[in-house]
């Protein structure tokens, strides 16, 4: 036993023994706390960067003392930190090796954290002024990747054809489907996994559709024809032309779903946006799918109408559909940007700027919007011809957005592209497939993760 501990001991008993002697005259009586619990825990190390600031809990029932929020450096870790504490009890043993071996320690003193580094071994013992223990395990927890980095993996099977123009793929109810017009004519194709894909017999596809306007609501696809007619399908394979509302001649556009806000379920109704044609003007539409349909005021010559990326965006109260894409008027730099406020017909048609005051963010032609993190990431695209591996993220609905830094960009190998697909799973895993690079055609398939998403 530690010797400082037996002194301890020794002068306890001996106060006892003395107190015990003082006659009868003295009633006072002695009660000592049997409170063994170690009240704050925190580590110091000054040339780690955020080393300080790890915030560690204290589960009193199991005896555990772990940080929720597993940290990261690039740096080595070191063997020794400055440990500072509270207790409601009088001696603070540290149990380096053997449980039966200890040495005290004050707030203050440096332990050996390489000891309890992601693993529970480890003991600190609090003894109350009765002479109670309590034991408590250490658990440092320590990332050997960084959790802000985005890792990317090209997988071996790239999408099932490879001849192709107007393309593209959706993610619904955790299924991919993908289509492409293939030498004149459509084909489908359905995935669990974007890599095993099984073929889908096409019934009422119409003969003129518009690939690039697939889009889901609820649990069904829809999608475009050219002549502006509306189809739905709930297989991927047998689609049926849904009928437009009252006086709405044919549909330009399909923006996206506005989401129900799962905290408010009656302060909005889910519905989906579209752009149409109304007795000769074009009109923001929204409908539910089910016979409710609504017009809105004529569409704005700034607004993005075609090759458009959407992304349906709840966030505290509100439920916004920010879209991006080519607008009626050509626009050079393209830098506006769409974004429906809890319904598909009130639009306000906002102009992106970077954060900290530094400008106007140029919005990439043809680029991926999706929600991420959070926020809105937005990655793919071109700007006057010139193709674009970077990626931007916003916090506040698309209007200001910030650079990633390079640890989250694809790497070499990938080919910088446009008309992408890019789809996101229920695991946080970003799906990029094919799209068009500098007079290519790519039909490559990646799979991405932002690494504290994962964990």
């Amino acid at each position: 036993m530690n010797f400082k501990y037996c002194v301890f001991i020794l002068c306890t008993a001996f106060i006892i023994a003395l107190t015990s002697c003082l006659g009868d005259s003295d009633e006072t009586e002695y009660i000592y706390s049997s409170d063994a619990e170690l009240l704050s825990f925190q580590l110091q190390y000054d040339s780690i960067s955020g080393f300080n600031n790890i915030l560690y809990t204290i589960d009193q029932v199991k005896g555990e003392i772990y940080n929720v929020d597993s940290f990261y450096t690039n740096k080595a870790m070191p063997a020794k930190a400055i440990l500072n504490y509270t207790t409601a009890g009088i001696y603070v043993c540290y149990v380096p090796e053997a449980k039966e071996d200890s040495a005290q320690i004050a707030s203050g003193d440096s332990i050996d954290i390489s000891l309890f580094t992601n693993q529970y071994k480890r003991y600190i013992r609090v003894y109350a002024a009765n002479g109670a223990m309590k034991e408590y395990t250490l658990n440092l927890r320590i990332h050997k990747v960084d959790p802000d980095s985005i890792i990317y993996t090209k997988l071996p099977n790239p999408l099932p054809y490879s001849d192709y123009s107007n393309a593209k793929t959706i993610l619904l109810n955790q299924t991919f489907y993908s289509f492409a017009e293939v030498s004149g004519s459509f084909v489908a194709y359905s995935s669990m996994d974007a890599q095993s894909w099984s073929p889908l017999a096409l019934s009422g596809f119409p003969a003129d559709a518009r690939v690039e306007t697939l889009n889901q609501y609820k649990n069904a696809l829809y999608v475009l024809s050219s002549s502006g007619k509306l189809y739905q399908s709930f297989s991927g394979a047998l689609w049926t032309e849904i009928p437009l509302g009252d006086g709405i001649s044919s549909v330009q556009s399909i923006m996206g779903e506005i989401k129900q806000i799962p905290s408010l379920p009656n302060k909005v109704k889910p519905v989906m946006a579209l752009v149409g044609m109304s007795e000769g003007n074009t009109v923001y539409l929204e409908t539910d799918m089910a016979g409710y349909w609504k017009k809105g005021g004529i569409v704005e010559s700034k607004f993005p109408v075609s090759n458009l990326s959407s992304a349906s965006w709840v966030k505290d109260y509100s439920s916004n559909l920010v879209v991006l894409g080519d607008t009626i008027v050509s626009q050079n730099p393209m830098n506006v940007i769409g974004w429906a406020n809890g319904d598909g017909i009130s639009w306000t048609s906002i102009i992106p700027m970077f954060e900290r005051g530094e400008g106007y963010f140029v919005v990439p032609s043809f680029s991926n919007v999706f929600c991420y993190d959070s926020g809105l990431y937005l990655i793919n695209g071109t700007i006057s011809k010139d193709y674009y591996n970077i990626v931007y993220y916003s916090v506040d609905g698309a209007n200001t957005w910030k650079k990633m830094p390079d640890k989250c960009i694809p790497p070499a190998e990938y080919v910088a592209r446009k008309r992408s697909s890019v789809c996101v799973d229920a695991n946080n895993y970003i799906y990029i497939f094919g799209g068009e690079g500098d007079n290519v055609v790519l039909t490559d398939i990646w799979k991405a993760r932002l690494n504290r998403l994962g964990f």
